[in-house]
């Protein structure tokens, strides 16, 4: 846990420096932005398409997408419940609706989950 921890305040300072220094003349939001929409739109489906195609189809596949919906459609039911019974606007309301059912889990949460559960790639005949 703690190497994942130094990795992400090594990633912060590199970010720091980056904002006072403007390595080539390129600005940290721009850069940012840039490296952001690399992720998100290439590099994150790609590792979730290699990770899908080398998984072993099964019922377990089955039951861990049915225990997502299930999860998701949970959260979107009781949060939405709680913020209508106290009169939170729509637009609130539905912020907040997404926020409880999809949490930016991706960064944070496959670091912590690993280091709980141990890697279970290679178990599983993954390797990445």
């Amino acid at each position: 846990m703690l190497s994942v921890l130094g990795q992400m305040a090594a990633l912060i300072a590199c970010g720091v420096l980056w904002r006072l220094m403007s390595p080539m003349g390129l600005e940290a939001d721009q850069t940012r932005q840039a490296i952001t929409g690399l992720v998100f739109i290439l590099l994150l489906p790609a590792l979730v398409l290699l990770v899908l195609w080398r998984a072993p189809l099964g019922t377990s596949s089955i039951w861990i997408a049915a225990i997502a919906a299930i999860c998701v459609l949970a959260a979107i039911g009781v949060s939405g419940f709680i913020y209508q019974r106290r009169g939170v606007s729509h637009k609130i309301t539905g912020t907040l609706v997404l926020a409880a059912a999809w949490p930016n889990a991706t960064y944070m949460g496959l670091p912590v989950l690993e280091q709980t559960l141990g890697n279970l790639g290679p178990k599983c005949g993954h390797s990445l």
